[in-house]
């Protein structure tokens, strides 16, 4: 399957890929099984960076008021 996405630079970006591949399948460009492994590992990427950014903000906090 070839498939352009936008850019994903973060968490921001997330919408508009999001709505590229809804298109793409509603365009039928896309299998609905394709879009869902497709939103599936955007979804993974997702909680990937909400994961390193409470990961961050938790050593920010330790650094300021020790552990």
């Amino acid at each position: 399957v070839v498939f352009e996405l936008p850019p994903i630079d973060g968490a921001n970006d997330h919408p508009a890929a999001l709505a590229s591949i809804m298109a793409a399948v509603a365009g039928g460009n896309l299998t609905p099984t394709e879009g869902q492994a497709l939103a599936a590992m955007l979804a993974e990427h997702r909680k990937a960076i909400e994961t390193a950014d409470i990961e961050a903000r938790l050593a920010a906090l330790e650094a300021t008021h020790g552990q």
